[in-house]
């Protein structure tokens, strides 16, 4: 399958631990997304903190893992960069929104929550594009070269399936013009193959995407609107 129809774009997998394990040392040993583990500070309640400049705190430890103090006994600090999303069981948030994961959705791995035991069955978020200019009534021209990308891809479907469909356009989700790309392939017993829906908006430059994501077509069903979901649970924060 073309990846660009999946749209894996993850750019940070944040681990839960960070702003929910208890620091009794006041510090929280745990790896990041490249599997180098930091000395977090931890506040009273266990939570990691954040210097002026939005990014976390962590100490400064040597070749042992043992934090190295300064001449005064003081633990020296470092600082690694704040992930751009946090991804939990139950919620899946960015500075921009908020996406509460609900029904049989189960996180998997950082921004991809898979529906039960079935992995091919997915919801992905991620962040698209950070250059946006003019909004929502931008979004289709932004996305003109994926959208011809995909048209190529299903082009390939057509030649293999009967029924291999690629609509696109706008519709109104949670009070934004949002933009969807929708796929669906049947084969010649009418059983779905694919299935997927890729829901794009804008907030301020950023372009996000959530897409909903049927791989074998297994889990498909013709009366299931993705869009009420994200209409749902999808909250655009005000700034």
């Amino acid at each position: 399958m073309n990846k660009k129809i999946i749209a894996i774009f993850c750019t940070v997998i944040l681990m839960a631990s960070f702003f929910s394990a208890c620091g009794k040392k006041g510090y929280l040993l745990a790896k990041d997304e490249k599997g180098v583990e930091h000395a977090y500070v931890t506040d009273e309640n266990g939570s990691t903190v954040l210097n002026d400049s939005g990014d976390i705190r962590v100490y400064v430890t040597d070749k042992n893992g043992n934090i190295v103090k300064d001449e005064n006994g003081k633990p020296k600090e470092n600082s690694v960069k704040r992930p751009e999303y946090e991804a939990k069981d139950d919620k899946y948030e960015t500075d921009d929104f908020v996406l509460k994961i609900t029904d049989e959705w189960k996180n998997a791995m950082g921004g991809r929550y898979t529906k039960g035991d079935n992995a091919d069955c997915f919801i992905e978020i991620s962040k698209y594009f950070t250059d946006l200019n003019g909004g929502d009534a931008a979004l289709q021209g932004k996305l003109l070269d994926t959208i011809s990308a995909n048209e190529q891809a299903m082009d390939n479907y057509k030649n293999k399936y009967p029924i291999a469909s690629f609509e696109h356009g706008y519709k109104e989700i949670c009070g934004k013009n949002m933009y969807l790309l929708e796929f669906y392939v049947e084969d010649e017993n009418k059983n779905a193959v694919l299935y997927a829906l890729h829901v794009y908006f804008a907030v301020g430059s950023n372009v996000y995407s959530i897409v909903y994501g049927d791989a074998t077509g297994k889990e498909y069903n013709p009366d299931y609107d993705f869009t009420s979901y994200v209409q749902e649970n999808l909250t655009i924060k005000i700034k």
